[in-house]
């Protein structure tokens, strides 16, 4: 089981993903800005982060930025509605885990976090 740290401003999609990684028996948490999902890596230690990358404020690419800054070894999901695949390629060598579209399917998101975590 691990503990998972999810980042969408769409509270539909928090709730899907959340359902995701419970059913496969994780435990979750999910947050609606990178700011708050950042206080809450202050506050408890996650084994991987889902984020979107497209949000108000700052973006998913801003929160993986932001861990490799503060040293975090955590592994991040982007999963996004707006990446290209040119951009894809990009956002993967930056240090993305994976890259997911939305709507992500039930096994492409659990083949992608059971990936993340090893």
């Amino acid at each position: 089981m691990a503990k998972i740290l999810i980042v969408d401003d769409e509270a539909l999609i928090r709730d899907l993903e959340s359902r995701i990684c419970s059913s496969a028996g994780h435990e979750c948490e999910a947050f609606g800005s990178v700011a708050e999902a950042l206080s809450a890596l202050e506050n408890a230690r996650f084994n991987l982060v889902i984020t979107d990358m497209n949000m108000p404020g700052r973006t998913g690419l801003d929160l993986l930025r932001q861990l490799k800054e503060d040293g975090s070894t955590v592994p991040v999901i982007c999963v996004s509605g707006s990446v290209g695949k040119s951009d894809a390629q990009d956002l993967l060598a930056q240090g993305f885990a994976a890259l997911l579209e939305k709507p992500a399917t039930l096994e492409q998101m659990q083949e992608a976090i059971d990936s993340a975590l090893g």
